[in-house]
């Protein structure tokens, strides 16, 4: 910082203030590696400190606080920004270090119920079939009854088929009857009994 003339060194840690000699305080409010500007805004372009850019905030005893920029790569300097200071860039000391996150989902078991609730709704979409089977008894004009039976379904026709015959033939079976076993046969199939 340079003040009336005089020049002396001022070190700031990026997560504390500094006390100066006439009572305000300096902080760092960002620091970005690798800025870049765009529309009067600071961003990051990268985490490689190639171009720094370091927001200073500079707080009087009242408490108002100045906010500054120091732009290595332009002036290194924070001149022209109203501040009783002229600050600059000397050094920076670059660590590096790792970070562990840890992290609470609280709506994870209502996702995970979801999921084993398609799934199950998956195997019962692909692995069932609806089937519909209709019997009515209808009079044969000899003053007698006759059975009809129907039967329909949207999957596996050869096989819904089969099983329609087995519980035809018990049905005639059952009541004894003489039809015959195999009528003509339509899009629904449909047998006497």
């Amino acid at each position: 910082s340079v003040a009336n003339g005089e020049a002396s060194d001022v070190t700031v840690p990026l997560d504390a203030k500094t006390q100066l000699a006439d009572g305000k305080t300096l902080s760092i409010l960002r620091w970005v590696p690798d800025y870049y500007k765009q529309d009067n805004e600071v961003y990051q372009k990268s985490d490689q400190p190639n171009n720094p850019a370091v927001q200073l905030a500079l707080t009087d005893a009242k408490g108002e606080t100045k906010k500054l920029w120091i732009f290595y790569s332009e002036n290194n300097s924070t001149n022209g920004q109203g501040a009783p200071y002229d600050f600059a860039l000397k050094s920076a000391t670059w660590l590096n270090y790792t970070g562990l996150e840890v992290s609470h989902h609280p709506g994870q078991l209502g996702v995970w119920i979801g999921v084993v609730l398609m799934a199950i709704g998956l195997v019962v979409a692909f692995y069932t079939h609806h089937v519909r089977i209709w019997a009515v008894v209808i009079p044969d004009g000899k003053g007698g009854k006759l059975l009809w039976v129907g039967g329909n379904t949207n999957k596996n026709r050869d096989r819904f088929q089969l099983k329609f015959e087995q519980i035809t033939t018990a049905l005639r079976e059952e009541l004894g009857s003489e039809a015959p076993a195999n009528p003509k046969r339509e899009d629904k199939t449909l047998s006497p009994a």
